[in-house]
C-alpha cells in the first residue's frame, strides 16, 4: 500500500480547492457575461421598434449556451438573475414573456447537456411553451379579468359588423351573407383555438431551433443534427389513442359548442397531424430504399397538400404503418 505524507496530501486538497474556485470563477463569468447579452438583446426588444421583432427570436440564446454547459441549479440562477433584470429595465408585466423564452432555453440547454437527440429537443420544448401559453391564458383569465381569445373575437366581429352596415347602406344583397359566413368563421376559430395554439408552440420552437442552434454550435455547444425524416417512427400507442377518439366521436353525438365537442373535434385533429407525419414519414421511407431523388419526395409532398385526396391516402398509410408496422416487414 502506498502511503502518503501529510504534506503531499494537503498539497492535494490544496490543488482540490484551487481548481474547484476556478471553475466557479468560470461558472460566475460566463454567467455574467451571457446575462449582459442577454440585457442588450432586452433593450433591443424593448425600444427599437421593428428590429425587436427579430432580436425576440434570439432571447433563449443566452439561457441555452448556461444550461448546455453548466449544472441545473447554476441555469436556475442565471433564470432568475434574468427575471429581475426583465423587471429592472422594462416592467412586471414584462416578466411573463422572459419566463416563457428562459425556461424554453433552459429545457434546449439541458436536453442538450444529457444528449437528447434534436426531435425529443424540438418536442419537450415545444410542450413546455404551450403549457407556459395556457398556463398564461388561465392566470390573465382567473386573476385579471381579461380573456384574450374573447377580446380577439369580439374585435374582428365588431370590425366584420361594421363593414355589413355598410354594404347595407349602400344597397349590396351580399351584406346578410357575410355576416352570417364572419359567424361561422369565428366560431370554428373559437372551437379551434387549441390546435391552433399547438400548431403555433411548435411552429414558434421550430424557428427558436432553426435561428439558435447553429450560433450555439459555433460558440462550442455540441446540438445534435435532425435524423433523417424517414426514421421518424411514432409510438403505437398514438394510433390506439387515435383509432378511441374517432370511436367516440362516432358514437358519441355531443352538443355543438360543449368543451366535450370541442374536446373531441381538437384532439382528432392533433393526431391527424400525427398520422399524417408517419405516412410522410413511410413515403420517405420508400424513397430511400427505392433511391428516388429528393426532387420526387417534394413534388409528392406538395401534391399531397394542394389535392386532398392524397392527404387522405398519406393519413390511411400513416394508420397501416402504426398498425401493422409496414418498416420492419420491408427490411426483413
Amino acid at each position: 500500500m502506498v502511503k502518503y505524507s501529510h504534506a503531499e496530501l494537503f498539497i492535494g486538497s490544496e490543488k482540490g480547492v484551487r481548481s474547484e474556485k476556478v471553475k466557479n470563477a468560470r461558472v460566475i463569468t460566463e454567467g455574467a457575461m451571457l446575462l449582459a447579452v442577454y440585457t442588450i438583446l432586452l433593450l433591443v426588444c424593448l425600444y427599437i421598434p421593428f428590429i425587436n421583432i427579430i432580436t425576440t427570436m434570439f432571447l433563449v440564446l443566452p439561457f441555452l449556451l448556461y444550461s448546455a454547459k453548466h449544472p441545473f441549479k447554476y441555469s436556475f440562477v442565471f433564470f432568475i438573475a434574468s427575471l429581475v433584470v426583465s423587471a429592472l429595465i422594462g416592467t412586471v408585466f414584462f416578466l411573463p414573456f422572459s419566463i416563457i423564452l428562459g425556461t424554453i432555453g433552459i429545457v434546449m440547454g439541458y436536453s442538450v447537456k444529457i444528449k437528447k437527440s434534436k426531435f425529443i429537443i424540438y418536442v419537450a420544448s415545444s410542450l413546455t411553451f404551450l403549457i407556459e401559453l395556457l398556463i398564461g391564458y388561465m392566470v390573465s383569465i382567473k386573476f385579471f379579468h381579461v380573456n384574450f381569445l374573447q377580446y380577439t373575437i369580439k374585435s374582428i366581429r365588431n370590425s366584420f359588423e361594421q363593414s355589413a352596415e355598410l354594404l347595407k347602406v349602400k344597397g349590396l344583397a351580399q351584406a346578410d351573407q357575410v355576416t352570417s359566413q364572419l359567424h361561422t368563421v369565428l366560431s370554428l376559430f373559437q372551437t379551434m383555438f387549441p390546435s391552433l395554439l399547438v400548431i403555433s408552440s411548435f411552429l414558434f420552437v421550430g424557428l427558436f431551433i432553426i435561428i439558435n442552434f447553429p450560433l450555439a454550435r459555433r460558440f462550442g455547444v455540441k446540438v445534435p443534427k435532425w435524423e433523417p425524416f424517414h426514421k421518424i417512427q411514432l409510438p403505437k400507442s398514438v394510433l390506439w389513442y387515435y383509432l378511441i377518439i374517432m370511436i367516440l366521436s362516432l358514437l358519441v353525438n355531443p352538443k355543438s359548442g360543449s368543451y366535450f365537442a370541442m374536446a373531441l373535434l381538437n384532439l382528432a385533429f392533433i393526431f391527424q397531424v400525427l398520422m399524417l407525419i408517419q405516412g410522410f414519414s413511410l413515403i420517405y421511407y420508400f424513397g430511400y430504399i427505392l433511391k428516388w431523388s429528393k426532387g420526387i419526395l417534394s413534388l409528392i409532398t406538395v401534391i399531397a397538400f394542394v389535392f386532398s385526396p392524397f392527404m387522405f391516402i398519406i393519413l390511411v398509410l400513416g394508420i397501416i404503418d402504426l398498425g401493422m408496422d409496414i418498416r420492419s416487414k420491408l427490411r426483413g
